[in-house]
């Protein structure tokens, strides 16, 4: 993959998101699924797929985008101190004061993350669609109690691009 594939993929996944310590807090929310996303850009389409986890709490935004085996292909993660952006543990981290300046840096815009991170922490109280900048967000269908188990991002203007997740049913 490269590494502006790997920019497009997170940066459509970064709503489902998430630069600092590798160990999660032990009071954080995790989703994993799988994803699957495109672009239209000036030099064709791109399109991705795979897994991701997303953890979550008052400390810690992160974002990780798996292989098979659940090794670490990219990560971005915020807290208090800053956000980062690294691919695999071989290059040195981009590092921002925060997600929306690493977007920015990284992707010359910025995404809808924590309104869709709300989406998946509101549970059945979650609406069924909101917009943000120029994204939508909308949840495909759910679980039994009401929360979210498919959601869809969609970014009409700019490079097109889609996103859809499917969250694991045992989160």
């Amino acid at each position: 993959m490269t590494a502006r594939r790997t920019l497009l993929t997170l940066a459509a996944f970064l709503p489902f998101l998430a630069a600092g310590c590798a160990v999660a807090p032990a009071n954080a929310r995790r989703w994993r699924g799988r994803f699957a996303f495109s672009a239209e850009l000036e030099g064709g389409a791109e399109r991705q797929s795979g897994r991701f986890e997303l953890t979550d709490s008052r400390e810690l935004l992160r974002l990780d985008l798996l292989t098979p085996l659940s090794g670490i292909l990219a990560r971005i993660e915020e807290t208090p101190r800053g956000a980062s952006f690294s691919r695999g543990g071989t290059d040195e981290p981009v590092v921002a004061a925060d997600l929306d300046e690493l977007l920015m840096r990284l992707l010359g815009f910025t995404l809808p993350v924590r309104e869709l991170r709300d989406l998946l922490a509101a549970g059945p109280a979650a609406p069924d669609a909101l917009e943000a900048d120029g994204w939508r967000c909308r949840i495909l269908s759910r679980r039994a109690d009401g929360s979210a188990k498919r959601l869809r991002i969609e970014r009409a203007a700019g490079p097109r691009m889609t996103l859809t997740a499917v969250t694991d049913d045992d989160d």
